[in-house]
């Protein structure tokens, strides 16, 4: 049963971290400026930029519970 609770720590780490490192790449590209981002309209960059690190924070949280200390990439 420990076993099996540590692999799925593992699974939940390696989750969080893929799910960690799309939200950093989608908050560095609504930073940059293209005009081909749909995502060009300021209230609509900013509210969305809010949620993706709202989330990011949640993440970040859930990866120290599990015990995971990785530097944000």
């Amino acid at each position: 049963m420990r076993q099996q609770q540590g692999l799925i720590n593992i699974l939940e780490i390696y989750h969080a971290r893929q799910l960690r490192d799309d939200l950093l790449a989608n908050v560095r590209r609504l930073r940059a400026d293209n005009p081909m981002d749909p995502f060009q309209n300021p209230e609509r960059r900013r509210e969305t930029r809010s949620y993706y690190e709202a989330t990011l924070l949640t993440i970040v949280e859930l990866l120290h519970a599990l015990g995971d200390e990785s530097p944000l990439n």
